[in-house]
């Protein structure tokens, strides 16, 4: 991936990174196609997890994605119960990541992140790019989209090739030495 930091002295603080262009094809992601009746793309559809059904949008930016834009508040979705569902899902052959999303308007989502074989996270390049992406495929956003998660604001865009492209904040979470 391609990186531009934002420097304050010696100090990265924030950062842009070129994040490819997220690709939509169901045989890309990997979703099986066998399930959905040859689909060109899988969006909104729907899957049985957890005993809910979900309508989601799949596609790849670099990792698999399914991506749930409700209109259920996103802080009352039991992630953490269904999230396993759905990474699971047979409709997956590698598992998949998993985001649940409200649309607040045209240029802002809140979205919470479920990454497969770590549970809920507070923050992914991937899922804040995926979560934008999947919105924007489905017409609900512009083409700069701030996305709030639990870890901060990430900001998601993309240029006339379809590139996305992700800034945030970068902050210094661990510093030591290494044994030599």
């Amino acid at each position: 991936r391609t990186v531009w930091p934002t420097m304050e002295g010696d100090k990265m603080v924030a950062a842009k990174v070129a994040m490819g262009v997220p690709t939509f094809v169901p045989s890309e992601i990997p979703v099986e196609t066998n399930m959905t009746g040859g689909l060109e793309i899988i969006k909104n559809y729907p899957i049985q997890a957890g005993g809910r059904q979900l309508d989601v949008t799949c596609l790849a930016v670099g990792n698999p994605h399914a991506v749930a834009i409700m209109d259920e508040p996103v802080e009352q979705f039991p992630l953490v119960d269904i999230g396993p569902h759905v990474e699971h899902h047979e409709l997956f052959p590698n598992r998949i990541n998993f985001e649940i999303v409200n649309v607040i308007d045209r240029s802002k989502i809140r979205a919470r992140i479920f990454e497969r074989g770590a549970g809920e996270t507070m923050s992914s390049g991937t899922g804040s790019t995926a979560s934008a992406s999947a919105a924007r495929a489905h017409g609900l956003v512009d083409d700069e989209v701030d996305v709030i998660v639990d870890g901060g604001v990430l900001r998601i865009s993309w240029n006339e090739a379809g590139e996305a492209f992700l800034e945030g904040p970068a902050v210094e979470v661990f510093t030591g030495v290494w044994p030599g």
